[in-house]
């Protein structure tokens, strides 16, 4: 009884923690690096924390969010020969936090990305999905973002390649849910078109960066409006509880994937590091991928860690600051307020904050008051 317990549930625990762990550590350490390089001084650069703002980009986008979806993508495939792809994905991540070079750092991921890539690959060609296919495709993407990251040492040239891989990602899996439902069929035709657009201007950043960026920009539009007519579980904006507040997070995300890419289209971020440069990336990094970590953020921690989150009212907290937060950004960068930009930049911060003690204390709140909070 006891090796079945080992096997079943502390075994795969013991391969799945430690990569959570630095996944998290990723987060905490762009996190501070991102409080640093606000218009106001919240942290001040220093010696201890010079690391944690020369990459607060990889850190947040790579170092937390792509080793948070190779996880997932193993955990889901269950297989234990795959978790070294999740391990690579931290060891890299584990590099970044030590400082390492930018070299080493960008080619470690690069492999993590890759092998995902094949991994997924070859799972689309064995389940005949086209959706695995889109995810394989999009963790290519990552691949070639940290090469180029690690060639260059810019996050610039890289940036296009790693929101397209969050993008099409989240779009491919969503796509997996929603392609029966009747609204999809009607506007399903211009997924691919939106899809391939984003791959083209992911390489057309490589010669013609403003046309690849506008590009790009116009898939961005293009996709956040196919999900916010077609996705299923917009249909429960008007139901209660947990379905609820995944339909309202999915929907806010959508709002501001549209906006991103209309600010990508408009006015592309191609004089390099400025205020279109920041609306542009926070407005779909911020506003769209982590509401969508927000929404999915039960559903994550009961896969990976086994654990039941209880969902109460308390759990719209974290997601009314995120989204508020991004709004005052926003806002500040089109008015040009430094003041709205760092107190934007601190309610990222203070919604992560939420959200952690959200899947921590809801347990322990639904037990309290299950009445007044369900």
């Amino acid at each position: 009884m006891r090796s079945v317990r080992f096997r079943t549930v502390v075994f795969p625990k013991l391969l799945r923690v430690p990569v959570l762990v630095v996944a998290v550590a990723n987060l905490v350490w762009g996190t501070i690096g991102g409080l640093a390089k606000l218009p106001i001084t919240v942290i001040p650069p220093a010696n201890w924390n010079i690391s944690a703002v020369s990459y607060h980009g990889p850190s947040m986008v790579v170092g937390f969010l792509g080793t948070l979806v190779a996880l997932e993508r193993v955990v889901a495939i269950d297989r234990w020969w795959a978790y070294p792809i999740a391990w690579t994905m931290a060891g890299a991540g584990v590099l970044l936090l030590c400082g390492a070079s930018t070299y080493v750092v960008g080619l470690v991921f690069c492999c993590g990305a890759a092998l995902l890539a094949v991994l997924l690959g070859a799972y689309a060609v064995r389940g005949r999905s086209s959706e695995l296919a889109l995810m394989g495709a999009a963790a290519f993407g990552l691949a070639v973002g940290c090469l180029l990251w690690a060639w260059y040492s810019d996050v610039r040239g890289a940036v296009p390649w790693w929101t397209a891989f969050l993008v099409v990602t989240i779009a491919a899996e969503r796509r997996e849910l929603s392609k029966w439902n009747r609204r999809w069929k009607q506007v399903g035709i211009v997924f691919w078109p939106a899809v391939g657009a984003a791959g083209i201007g992911a390489v057309f950043t490589l010669v013609a960066d403003e046309a690849g960026w506008r590009l790009t920009g116009a898939a961005w539009l293009l996709l956040a409006l196919l999900l916010l007519w077609g996705d299923v579980i917009l249909q429960f904006l008007a139901a209660r509880g947990v379905q609820r507040f995944v339909a309202l997070a999915l929907a806010w995300g959508y709002g501001w994937l549209g906006l991103g890419g209309a600010l990508w289209l408009l006015s592309p971020p191609v004089a390099g590091f400025g205020v279109p440069y920041d609306r542009a990336l926070h407005s779909i990094y911020v506003g769209f991928v982590l509401s969508i970590v927000f929404a999915h953020a039960p559903l994550v921690a009961g896969s990976i860690l086994g654990l039941t989150v209880v969902f109460t009212r308390l759990s719209y907290v974290p997601l009314l600051v995120l989204h508020a937060s991004v709004a005052l950004r926003i806002y500040g960068d089109l008015v040009d307020a430094p003041l709205a930009v760092t107190a934007g930049g601190i309610g990222h911060a203070v919604a992560l904050l939420l959200q952690a003690a959200s899947l921590l204390g809801a347990p322990l709140v639904s037990r309290l008051a299950p009445a007044r909070l369900q």
